[in-house]
């Protein structure tokens, strides 16, 4: 059986090198991030793709929103099976 051995083309770094780098000041990591700019006035949620859309109905006696993308939610249904107008809904925003 023959034995490889396999050996990098760089000549490897004394111990005394090696100390010498834990005495040089440290680098900065990166900047200091931007400061964060206001949140939109308008409420939103967000969608599946696209961002963020406005919200459009909302039940003011649960909070409950929807921006009337998608499926209508259970809780629209439920009322407006109950008899209650989607206009009822509606955000004035």
């Amino acid at each position: 059986m023959t034995r490889i051995t396999i050996t990098s083309s760089r000549p490897r770094t004394k111990p005394s090198q090696q100390l010498d780098l834990f005495d040089r000041p440290a680098q900065p990591v990166h900047e200091t991030p931007p400061a964060r700019t206001a949140p939109t006035p308008i409420p939103t949620t967000w969608a599946t793709r696209g961002g963020r859309h406005p919200i459009r109905f909302r039940d003011p006696a649960t909070g409950q929103c929807w921006t009337g993308r998608g499926l209508r939610p259970r809780w629209l249904q439920e009322h407006i099976d109950a008899g209650r107008s989607l206009a009822d809904f509606e955000t004035t925003t």
